[in-house]
């Protein structure tokens, strides 16, 4: 494969320097990569003589993420229908203002909010993972965080959630951009509809991608990882009553009246499955 650097400015042999590289890290489950904060002498973007596609490594990341709710509204969210399967959850680094992203790199011990949609921190992720979600956000990679899983646990009689993380290189080609975009939208359709796919991409994986804009999203199913013991899947999938929620979000019209009521079902359901539980 021959490669080429891409001229940035104006000198013709500038590259750019990675401000990270990305390390696997065999103590993390499978699917996860930790991004290192070491400077490293790497060029970001190449162009293929032979057109092939970017590299995976440096311009796509993916991975799921068990969390636990954050005091009453974090329950809420997870109890109630505001938690929605595949439902896109609005992040930001731990501390920042709403709608915030950092310019600056955060430190080590930083972590990333999870938000409901008026804004209510529904859960904190904490880690190397948000570490790594932090700096690329701060170098201008696009972010997409979704509930994947709820989970009821029935010996501490607590909620936690999974959510799938999406994040890839800002400064790709529009076009590749779009074939992501378009991938995670037909990864989050199968998270709904109670699927657990693989969203981590090899390099072949990544080339099916891109060279199909997108609509290839044929990843096998794997099981959660780390899952609480003695618990059950309280949420894996969209139902009625979520899309019902859904819509009367977007207002539309008649869907309101059939959201509360899908709602008032729903509740009654949830409370029949807790005292099951407990006797």
């Amino acid at each position: 494969m021959i490669c080429t650097m891409l001229p940035l400015g104006g000198g013709a042999n500038r590259t750019r320097k990675a401000s990270a590289i990305f390390m696997v890290n065999s103590a993390l489950p499978q699917g996860y990569r930790q991004l290192s904060n070491e400077l490293a002498e790497a060029p970001l973007f190449h162009q293929f003589d032979d057109g092939s596609y970017p590299p995976t490594v440096g311009n796509y990341l993916a991975f799921y993420q068990r969390f636990q709710p954050s005091a009453e509204d974090g329950y809420r969210f997870l109890a109630g229908l505001e938690g929605i399967i595949s439902a896109e959850l609005p992040t930001r680094p731990t501390g920042a203002a709403a709608d915030q992203e950092s310019t600056a790199l955060p430190s080590a011990a930083s972590g990333r909010e999870l938000l409901g949609r008026v804004g209510q921190v529904v859960g904190i992720v904490v880690g190397p993972e948000a570490e790594s979600l932090n700096i690329l956000a701060s170098q201008g990679w696009v972010l997409h965080c979704m509930l994947s899983l709820v989970n009821f646990e029935s010996e501490t009689k607590h909620f936690s959630g999974e959510v799938a993380w999406f994040a890839y290189n800002g400064q790709l080609h529009e076009e590749h951009k779009q074939s992501l975009e378009r991938f995670i939208a037909n990864i989050a359709k199968r998270i709904g509809g109670g699927d657990h796919p693989r969203i981590a991409l090899n390099q072949e994986d990544f080339a099916h991608v891109l060279s199909s804009g997108g609509a290839w999203h044929l990843t096998k199913a794997e099981p959660p990882v780390g899952l609480p013991p003695n618990s059950i899947n309280y949420r894996k999938r969209r139902g009625l009553s979520e899309r019902l929620v859904e819509l009367a979000y977007a207002q539309k019209a008649g869907c309101s009246i059939a959201a509360w009521v899908g709602t008032a079902i729903i509740v009654a359901l949830i409370v029949w499955l807790i005292i099951s539980i407990l006797n």
